[in-house]
């Protein structure tokens, strides 16, 4: 018997299927296409590391990972049987293909073992043919609810961006089953900014920052030029590479990423542009940014700091979030209402139309006169009193009651700083306290509560360990699993991107919501 055949007859059932499934698994997990399993040099390594194994078709993968994806959805349904409350984000996205889907992510609470954790999961990734109208939509979300068992009274929240379609869609489910509708705090903050750089100063500095990006990205001689003088230059700690980013209208942060970095390579970037060898003259001198203009890009990468720090912050789903807006949010804002003597015009003109921006976007945050929405205000009031290290350290006085209902703190004016720790210190008000004494009838709980010492500890570790008050514990498991943006929907698209790519055109909707429920839920 030759050794291969010795293999062979060794190789058991058992293994066979574990080697399937191991394949299988990469395919789901490194995105992989499955048509790798044909490929003539993925046979010769199975075949070298695997002599006995006889390699099953594509058919016979794609039908595993099918299998796969029932198994996977059964148990995520089970687990939303358990669920008391889940909240939902969803966005829309459109693939290479032109074909557009549905995202939808679902987050609740687990106890494992004595521990309790936040889950996140892809719900769907649907491909919808359909016009994206509210009425559409909201059907499709509840088409897919169905889909897992999930019923409408378990749904405790749903965040969207603001487009006109999703509001028009929740505005309909919030009348139908009474979800609460949250706007996407990150991408209110990204209005903000487009509202604050219409300026025409601004608009021609971001033009003159493209146009020399764009340079550079296109010009192959040019890059190199600036990837040597960088390599002479660089210290041990800075980055290897060198790399220019071009802002996108849609993508959260990028202008501040773009200049950032215009700031960062500033000197070499004027070094390349004044080699004749490499750039000319005449071409030079309707790139190179005046000076002025790098005055204002350095002016605003400093502006934007904060914004890029609080956008990612709230946008992290593996955490308590939602308790964060409010005090984030009344950071920026007193970050930007408060100028000093030394600024300049512009400095002073940016903060003006930053934090008017903030006010009117975020009214529901700050504005207690804003009667519309006042749900969401409450929730995001009781959110941020159940964060252990907030209380009532973003409001003018305690919980007016047994349900919460906290009034809407005053703004104080403080000096503005970069970090996030700063901006959550910025809008504590200075009559705001963790003791208990305020002159205020409230529960029993709520005053035991309101008199603990709590540290920076994560909120639901903080509770499971101090479940004496359990009316109040048990609020955790609503009010604290609400993500504060819909990044957790957009993320589900930066996979389906890799997904559906050029390479893998024949995919049909159908497994590209397996693999991709497959991919971030494995």
């Amino acid at each position: 018997m030759c050794i291969t055949e010795y293999a062979k007859a060794r190789m058991t059932k058992n293994r066979s299927e574990q080697v399937t499934r191991l394949i299988c698994n990469v395919i789901t997990g490194d995105l992989r296409p499955i048509n790798l399993v044909d490929g003539r040099h993925f046979k010769n390594l199975m075949k070298f590391l695997e002599p006995a194994y006889d390699l099953p078709s594509r058919q016979t993968f794609t039908r595993n990972i099918e299998s796969m994806y029932s198994l996977a959805k059964a148990k995520l349904k089970t687990k939303f049987s358990s669920a008391n409350y889940i909240a939902l984000t969803m966005d829309l996205w459109s693939s290479c293909k032109l074909e557009s889907y549905l995202g939808i992510t679902g987050h609740y609470m687990e106890v494992c073992g004595c521990k309790p954790t936040l889950r996140s999961c892809a719900i769907a990734t649907k491909e919808v043919g359909e016009a994206h109208t509210g009425e559409n939509i909201a059907r499709w979300v509840e088409s897919v609810m169905e889909d897992f068992s999930v019923s409408p009274q378990q749904i405790v929240a749903c965040v969207t961006d603001n487009g006109s379609n999703m509001v028009s869609s929740m505005r309909i489910l919030t009348e139908k089953h009474g979800w609460v509708h949250f706007r996407c705090a990150a991408h209110t903050l990204q209005l903000c900014i487009h509202d604050c750089i219409k300026q025409e100063n601004i608009k021609r500095a971001l033009g003159a920052a493209r146009h020399l990006v764009q340079y550079f990205r296109q010009s192959p001689k040019a890059m190199n030029a600036l990837k040597l003088k960088y390599a002479q230059t660089r210290t041990e700690n800075d980055p290897l590479g060198v790399e220019l980013v071009m802002d996108c209208l849609t993508r959260w942060n990028s202008s501040y990423e773009m200049l950032l970095r215009l700031v960062k390579y500033q000197l070499i970037l004027r070094i390349v542009l004044r080699d004749e060898t490499v750039t000319p003259r005449n071409k030079a001198s309707h790139l190179e940014l005046r000076e002025s203009n790098w005055i204002l890009i350095q002016h605003l990468v400093e502006l934007l700091e904060p914004l890029k720090a609080a956008t990612a912050f709230l946008e992290g789903d593996q955490y308590v979030s939602i308790s964060s807006v409010i005090p984030v949010i009344k950071g920026l804002y007193e970050k930007y209402n408060t100028t000093l003597p030394e600024e300049d015009s512009f400095i002073v003109n940016f903060k003006r139309d930053m934090s008017e921006s903030i006010l009117r976007r975020f009214s529901t945050v700050l504005s207690d006169e804003s009667s519309s929405s006042i749900t969401v205000k409450n929730m995001y009031r009781k959110a941020t009193f159940l964060h252990p290290a907030y209380k009532t350290k973003y409001f003018n006085r305690p919980v007016a009651s047994a349900q919460l209902a906290i009034q809407a703190p005053a703004l104080t004016h403080t000096a503005g700083v970069l970090s996030l720790e700063d901006i959550l210190s910025l809008g504590k008000t200075d009559n705001s306290s963790d003791s208990g004494e305020e002159d205020v009838s409230i529960t029993e709980g709520i005053n035991w509560y309101l008199r603990q010492k709590c540290s920076q500890a994560d909120p639901l570790t903080w509770w499971q360990a101090n479940q004496l008050n359990s009316q109040l514990s048990q609020l955790t498991a609503k009010y604290l699993i609400i993500p504060a943006t819909s990044a957790p929907s957009e993320r589900c698209f930066s996979s389906a991107g890799l997904t559906v790519s050029k390479l893998r055109s024949r995919l049909t909707g159908k497994h590209v919501e397996i693999l991709n429920f497959l991919h971030i839920n494995q």
